[in-house]
C-alpha cells in the first residue's frame, strides 16, 4: 500500500492512502485559456500608461536631440507667374493649339529643373564658389536634387526653392536659377522665331530670283519687238492675267498654308503619339477638306473645352475621370485641327498645281494664235505675279518683326529671390508633433501586446474565467503603511472600513457555502509569497469569532510564521512543539484577547516541518482540535514554495486559495489548484486580495451605513493581546501605533512583555 495516513474520527481509527489522487480532468477541474481581454482599449492604456509614458517620453527626447544636432537650414524663394501666350504670324491664320494649364506648369515645373536650365545656373559666374558647393563631387545631381519646385493649387504659380546651411547663398542660387529658366525659355523663342524667319526669308529669296529673271526676259523682248499690242483688247492677255492674278492668290494661300502647317507640326505633332494618332486620322473616312463653318466650329469646341477644364480644375484634381475626358477631347481637336490645317496646305498646293496647269495651256493656246503679243503678255503677268507675292511677304516679315518681341511663354517674376530671416530646417513644430504622435503610437501598441502577455490575474472576473473556480470574495486595498497588526487585525480593529466589510462578505460566502459541519477546518493557503494569505487568514477567523463561533487560528506556517507577530503573541510555543510532544494543546494555544478566538502559534521552527505535518500526529491534533472548536482556521506555507500546503489540504476539511490581484499568475495559479486536486482536497473557491479602489467600485463599494459618529473611527491606536504570561493565559494588552510599519519592533515588545 502507498504512503498511509492516520486520521482519527471520533473513536475510530480510518486510514487512507495518500499517493498520487486524480488529475484535475478526473475532478471535473478543464484550466481554460487566458481569457479574450474585455477591458476598453482606454482602460488597457491607462493600465499601462508607463509604458505609454516612457515611449512618449523618448521619442520626444531623441526629437530634442535631433533637433539640438541638426543642421540649420535657410530657404531661398521664388515665385513666378507663367502663362501660355501664342501670336500668329499670320493674323488671318487661327492661333495655334495651347496645352491645358495643368499640363503646362508641370511642364514648365521640369523644364525649370531639366538639365539645361540647371547647367546654366552652374555657370552662372560666382555660383561655383558658393560655399554650399564645397565638397559636392557632383554639383549639378546636388542642385537638382535640393531644388524644390511647387506648383499652387489655387493660385497656379510656381515657387522656386533651395535649402542650405549658408543664409547668403540661398538667394544667390534662386536668383540664378530664375535667370537661368527666363533666358532658357528667351533662347527658345528666339530659335522658333529663327526658323520661321528663315522660312520665309528663303521663299522671298526664290521669288526675288525669279521676278529679276522675269524682269531681264520682259525687258529683252521689248526691246526686240517693242510693244506688240494694247494690253486691254488683247483677249488672250486678259486671259492670261486673269489666270496669272488667280495663280498669285493661290501662291499666296499656299505659303500661308505651309507656314501654318509648319507651327502646327512643331507645336502640336511633338511627339511620336501624336503624330501616330494624325497619321491614323488622315486615313480615315472623317479626313476631309474643311470648309470655314468646320473651321470655325471646332474653333469654338476646343475655346469651350479649354474654358470647361479651366473652371473644373477647382473642383477636380488632374487625375480625375471629368479632368481625364476634357484632356483626351482637348488631344482629339488638337489632333483634328492639325489634319484641317494639313489638309488646307494640300489644297493650296493643289490648286497651285492646277492653275499653273491651266496658265501653261492657255500660253500654249495664246502662242498658236498670236505668239508675240502671248509671249508678250505672259512676261509681263509673271512679273506682275512676282511683284504681287514679294510685296506681299514683305509685308509679312514686317507683321512678324512687330510680333517677335511677343512669345509663346509669358514669365513674370512675382516674388523676387529673397531668403528667410530664420531657419527654416529642422520643422521644430513638426518634429515634435511626429514625435509625440509616433510615441502615443509605439506606446498605445506595447501596451497592447504588453498587457495581451501579462500572465497576472487583474480581476475576479479573470480569476472565474481562468481558474474556473469560485471566487468567494473580494478584499480591497489596504495601505501599505499600516502595520502587520493592523492589516492582521483590519476587522477588529476598524471595523467600519470597506476591507471589514469584505471580511464579514467572505465569512458569509463560507458559512453558507458549505454544509454545516462538513467543513470545520479551513486551509488558506496561496500560489506564491506575498499575496496576503495571512492577513486574510487573521481576518477571517476574527469574523468567525465576531459571528459567535469559537474559532481557533492555526499557524501552521512553521517555516515563516506571522499570526504571532500579527497577534502580538508570543510563539516559541505552538504547534511544532505539540508535534515533537514537547508541549501539550492546552498549554501551545493563546487567547487572542478577541472573544471566541484562539490561536495556536507555529512555535520554534523545525527542521524538518514537512516530516511533522505528514505524520499521523498532525492528523491527531487536527481532530482534537476539530472537537473542541466549532472553527478552526489554518494559515499554511504557499502552494507552490514548499510541500507543506498539500499535506494539510489533504487532512483539511476545505481550502480556501488566496490570490493577489494584479500579482498572482494564472499560471502559477492553475498549478496550485491542480496540485491541491491532485491530494484530493475540496476547493472552496478563490478570494481576490487586495483590489483597488477603481476596480472594487466596479463590483460594488460597502458604505459606512448604519455606523455611529457619522462614520468615523479612531486609528491611530489600537489595543492588542500583549502576549502570554507564564500561565499561557495571554489576557494582558497594550496601545499599539497601528501606522507603524517597524515589524521587528513590534515583534520585539511582544516577546520582552511575555517574559
Amino acid at each position: 500500500m502507498g504512503a498511509e495516513k492516520i486520521r482519527s474520527n471520533g473513536n475510530n481509527l480510518a486510514l487512507y492512502d495518500s499517493s498520487p489522487a486524480p488529475t484535475l480532468a478526473q475532478h471535473g477541474y478543464q484550466p481554460q485559456p487566458a481569457p479574450p481581454p474585455n477591458d476598453s482599449i482606454l482602460e488597457i492604456i491607462w493600465r499601462q500608461r508607463n509604458v505609454v509614458g516612457i515611449a512618449v517620453g523618448v521619442c520626444l527626447f531623441l526629437a530634442v536631440f535631433y533637433l539640438l544636432i541638426a543642421t540649420r537650414y535657410y530657404s531661398g524663394y521664388a515665385q513666378l507667374y507663367v502663362r501660355q501666350s501664342a501670336p500668329s504670324i499670320n493674323p488671318t491664320e487661327p492661333a495655334p493649339p495651347q496645352q491645358d494649364n495643368d499640363t503646362f506648369l508641370f511642364t514648365q515645373r521640369s523644364v525649370i529643373a531639366s538639365t539645361p536650365v540647371v547647367a546654366m545656373t552652374l555657370g552662372t559666374p560666382g555660383i561655383r564658389d558658393l560655399k554650399t558647393f564645397d565638397g559636392q563631387d557632383n554639383l549639378f545631381a546636388f542642385l537638382k536634387n535640393s531644388l524644390i519646385i511647387d506648383v499652387g493649387k489655387k493660385d497656379e504659380l510656381i515657387s522656386v526653392q533651395f535649402d542650405t546651411p549658408y543664409k547668403e547663398d540661398a538667394q544667390k542660387v534662386v536668383s540664378a536659377l530664375v535667370d537661368s529658366y527666363i533666358n532658357y525659355q528667351s533662347k527658345s523663342r528666339q530659335t522658333s522665331a529663327s526658323d520661321v524667319m528663315a522660312s520665309v526669308l528663303q521663299e522671298r529669296d526664290k521669288r526675288q530670283a525669279e521676278l529679276r529673271r522675269k524682269q531681264a526676259e520682259l525687258q529683252a523682248f521689248r526691246a526686240q519687238h517693242g510693244m506688240v499690242a494694247d494690253e486691254k483688247t488683247n483677249v488672250y492677255k486678259l486671259q492670261l492675267d486673269n489666270l496669272t492674278a488667280e495663280l498669285t492668290k493661290a501662291q499666296l494661300e499656299a505659303i500661308n498654308a505651309k507656314t501654318a502647317w509648319s507651327d502646327v507640326e512643331r507645336a502640336v505633332l511633338n511627339s511620336p503619339e501624336r503624330k501616330a494618332a494624325f497619321e491614323s486620322y488622315r486615313t480615315s473616312g472623317a479626313y476631309s477638306a474643311p470648309t470655314a463653318q468646320d473651321d470655325a466650329s471646332l474653333r469654338a469646341q476646343m475655346l469651350q473645352a479649354q474654358a470647361t477644364m479651366q473652371q473644373l480644375s477647382t473642383h477636380y484634381g488632374p487625375n480625375h475621370p471629368v479632368m481625364k475626358r476634357l484632356r483626351d477631347s482637348i488631344e482629339q481637336s488638337n489632333i483634328v485641327y492639325a489634319a484641317e490645317v494639313f489638309r488646307r496646305y494640300e489644297t493650296a498646293q493643289q490648286h497651285e498645281t492646277d492653275l499653273k496647269s491651266s496658265l501653261a495651256q492657255q500660253q500654249t493656246t495664246a502662242v498658236a494664235n498670236n505668239a508675240t503679243v502671248i509671249e508678250e503678255a505672259t512676261l509681263a503677268s509673271d512679273v506682275t505675279r512676282l511683284q504681287s507675292l514679294l510685296n506681299d511677304l514683305d509685308k509679312r516679315m514686317k507683321d512678324f518683326e512687330l510680333t517677335q518681341g511677343g512669345s509663346a511663354i509669358s514669365i513674370q517674376v512675382l516674388e523676387p529671390p529673397s531668403v528667410s530671416r530664420a531657419p527654416t530646417r529642422p520643422y521644430t513644430s513638426r518634429t515634435l508633433a511626429l514625435a509625440l504622435l509616433g510615441g502615443l503610437v509605439l506606446g498605445c501598441g506595447g501596451a497592447c501586446v504588453r498587457d495581451w502577455y501579462d500572465y497576472r490575474l487583474r480581476s475576479a472576473d479573470e480569476v472565474k474565467s481562468t481558474l474556473g473556480i469560485t471566487v468567494l470574495g473580494l478584499i480591497p486595498h489596504v495601505g501599505d503603511e499600516n502595520s502587520p497588526i493592523a492589516r492582521g487585525q483590519k476587522i477588529h480593529i476598524d471595523p467600519q472600513s470597506e476591507a471589514a466589510e469584505a471580511y464579514r462578505t467572505l465569512r458569509t460566502a463560507v458559512y453558507f457555502g458549505t454544509k454545516e459541519g462538513q467543513a470545520r477546518s479551513i486551509l488558506v493557503t496561496s500560489p506564491e509569497r506575498g499575496d496576503g494569505k495571512s492577513t486574510m487568514t487573521s481576518n477571517l477567523a476574527i469574523s468567525l469569532a465576531q459571528a459567535g463561533r469559537r474559532t481557533l487560528l492555526v499557524d501552521a506556517d512553521l517555516r515563516a510564521p506571522m499570526q504571532d507577530l500579527i497577534f502580538g503573541i508570543n510563539g516559541r510555543t505552538g504547534l511544532a512543539t505539540v508535534l515533537q510532544g514537547k508541549e501539550t494543546i492546552d498549554n501551545a494555544v493563546r487567547h487572542t484577547g478577541i472573544e471566541n478566538l484562539d490561536l495556536l502559534p507555529a512555535g520554534v521552527a523545525a527542521r524538518n516541518p514537512s516530516e511533522l505535518l505528514n505524520s499521523p500526529k498532525f492528523i491527531e491534533v487536527l481532530d482534537q482540535l476539530i472537537e473542541k472548536y466549532d472553527q478552526v482556521i489554518i494559515d499554511s506555507p504557499p502552494m507552490l514554495a514548499v510541500t507543506d500546503a498539500r499535506i494539510i489540504a489533504a487532512s483539511a476539511d476545505a481550502t480556501l486559495l488566496v490570490l493577489r490581484a494584479g500579482k498572482s499568475n494564472r499560471k502559477l495559479g492553475e498549478l496550485s489548484i491542480d496540485g491541491l486536486f491532485s491530494v484530493g482536497a475540496k476547493v472552496l473557491g478563490a478570494v481576490v486580495n487586495d483590489i483597488q479602489r477603481r476596480s472594487y467600485r466596479y463590483y460594488g463599494s460597502y458604505g459606512r451605513y448604519g455606523y455611529g459618529n457619522n462614520g468615523r473611527t479612531d486609528r491611530s491606536q489600537a489595543y492588542v493581546p500583549a502576549g502570554a504570561n507564564g500561565n499561557g493565559n495571554g489576557h494582558e494588552m497594550y496601545a499599539v501605533n497601528v501606522n507603524s510599519d517597524d515589524e521587528e519592533e513590534l515583534a520585539a515588545r511582544s516577546r520582552l512583555t511575555s517574559g
